[in-house]
């Protein structure tokens, strides 16, 4: 067994003990419990196999805060919960998690998140990718891969947060699938209910707060200011129109402020008065997801005839200026070539006079 799932392993068992507790960051993982014999024995195994390992270190700290040698220290000195930290090392882009839960944590980390373009997971699962990072399995023999062209565009530059608590994520490239996994997993069903709760926050106009109530606004035709509501477990048809309509407007870089404001123009026409967005999104979107494509293939063929005319309006122009410079070049050599004449018939005067002032006289013979 991997150290990484040994340590999973022994987190889960020592949490399930009296006073357990188990959570993770994407820096640390922390366990509260009070060890058995045999939790005792399995730890002090993980403490040594840390010793010179890449993963982290190990901190065990008694419920006074004093530091707990795990190698040195009886089971009956451990009646009480103790508390173990394990610091990971931390890689520039790289994420490793214990617990296929803590991926809800890391879409909740905005910094995070936004930075992360590999995620190892202690768990077995086909592995995935979004349009920003790779889940794979966390295997010591892993090392970090290059998750191709990133698109990690950021929401906020379109999206207004009014709650003062940064609700908007920093970027969606994580929560946009790029490559489905071969086989469903309790790991991809954790990343997929998690990207289901942030992506609608992405595709509406405004966020605030009312009555301790989260809304929203969707501005089009008619503007709508309707709750945002609680997304259902697991809701596949939900899943499948947040991604399809994030992955029009966000997974390509190029004119993303029109395709979100056609689409929210669109979605806004759609929407029910009163309705959650997670209750009636499934439904409405696809229709204004059509229409925001309908309206954007228009504005590109506007685009390409105003791009038609200014072209054409430039090979004119240009033609025109070619005119001008092709006249006045001929103008310009016109005048050169009668200037020349006039220069070669002086010079040959004035040659001519010389000759005729040498010549000899007849008396002088």
């Amino acid at each position: 067994m991997t150290l990484a799932r040994a340590i999973r392993d022994g987190a889960e068992a020592l949490s399930r003990s009296e006073g357990g507790h188990c959570s993770e960051t994407p820096q640390a993982l922390y366990v509260n419990g009070t060890f058995t014999d045999e939790t005792l024995i399995e730890w002090r195994q993980i403490a040594f196999r840390l010793i010179g390992s890449e993963i982290g270190a190990l901190i065990a700290i008694d419920s006074f805060g004093n530091s707990v040698d795990l190698q040195a220290a009886r089971i009956e000195d451990l009646a009480d919960p103790i508390r173990l930290v394990v610091e990971k090392a931390l890689i520039e882009g790289t994420v490793h998690l214990f617990l296929p839960s803590s991926i809800a944590v890391l879409l909740e980390s905005q910094d995070a998140s936004s930075k992360a373009r590999n995620v190892y997971i202690a768990e077995d699962f086909a592995p995935f990718s979004s349009a920003s990072c790779l889940f794979s399995v966390w295997d010591t023999a892993a090392s970090p891969a290059e998750p191709g062209a990133v698109v990690n565009i950021d929401p906020r530059r379109f999206v207004r947060d009014f709650t003062g608590a940064a609700s908007v994520p920093k970027s969606t490239g994580i929560y946009i699938l790029k490559s489905v996994p071969k086989q469903d997993s309790s790991v991809f069903r954790i990343w997929s209910d998690a990207a289901s709760r942030y992506l609608p926050l992405c595709l509406v106009n405004e966020i605030w707060e009312e009555k301790g109530v989260q809304m929203v606004s969707l501005i089009g035709p008619r503007t709508r200011r309707i709750p945002l509501g609680v997304p259902a477990s697991t809701d596949s048809e939900l899943f499948k129109s947040l991604q399809n309509a994030s992955e029009w407007v966000y997974a390509d870089s190029r004119e993303v402020e029109i395709k979100y404001t056609l689409f929210t123009n669109e979605l806004a026409r759609e929407w029910p008065e009163d309705s959650c967005i997670y209750e009636q999104f499934s439904y409405r979107a696809p229709k204004a997801l059509e229409s925001a494509k309908t309206a954007y293939r228009a504005h590109l063929r506007n685009e390409s005839k105003e791009t038609l005319k200014s072209l054409s309006d430039l090979r004119k122009a240009l033609s025109e200026e070619v005119s001008k410079v092709s006249a006045q070049t001929r103008e310009l050599v016109g005048t050169l070539w009668r200037d020349f004449a006039i220069a070669i018939e002086a010079v040959s005067s004035r040659v001519a006079l010389i000759f005729a002032d040498k010549k000899p006289s007849a008396g002088s013979l």
